[in-house]
């Protein structure tokens, strides 16, 4: 599928979201407003406010010095580490895959083997995110206190409604 035919096939599907993998594979990815979505937002989050207050750079999507994936319980384990190894060997200089359900963290980097770690509380960066710390006990219970849970439900529901006229009109009700 050509770059072309790929957006195209994305604007017939606008509800979903897609990535091509280096083979031309097609994956769907989940919708942002999962668990997964929200894990993947709490990520950025920290990410962002680390990169205002570091001021070396900003913090993106597009970012292919550092790539974090957060895996949803849809994909394949073999699938992403190949996508991690992908990066690294296309640049990255440091990757995260980081697994909610089973509460691990891979580690890539280039010219050495994975480094797995096991329910870390947090993680440190490094290289070209020296001084970021992720973390990781809101991402491995994204639900785990009553007013964590008002939070979350209130930004399920915006990013509902921005993507879907009905949700907007129901939160007005």
């Amino acid at each position: 599928m050509t770059d072309e035919e790929f957006a195209e096939f994305c604007s017939e599907h606008p509800d979903l979201f897609f990535e091509m993998s280096a083979e031309g594979e097609l994956i769907v990815m989940p919708t942002p407003y999962s668990l997964t979505g929200i894990r993947q937002g709490e990520i950025y989050a920290q990410l962002n406010r680390w990169a205002e207050e570091d001021g070396r750079g900003i913090a993106g999507e597009a970012n292919t010095a550092f790539v974090i994936e957060v895996r949803p319980p849809t994909d394949r384990l073999r699938t992403l580490r190949a996508k991690m190894r992908e990066w690294v060997d296309n640049s990255a200089a440091l990757a995260w895959m980081i697994d909610p359900e089973n509460r691990t963290v891979e580690i890539y980097r280039p010219g050495v083997e994975m480094e797995m770690l096991t329910n870390p509380e947090s993680l440190q960066g490094e290289d070209p995110v020296q001084g970021f710390v992720s973390h990781l006990v809101p991402v491995w219970d994204p639900l785990g206190s009553q007013a964590r849970s008002h939070r979350l439900l209130r930004m399920v529901t915006t990013v509902m409604s921005s993507f879907c006229p009905h949700a907007r009109a129901a939160s007005a009700i």
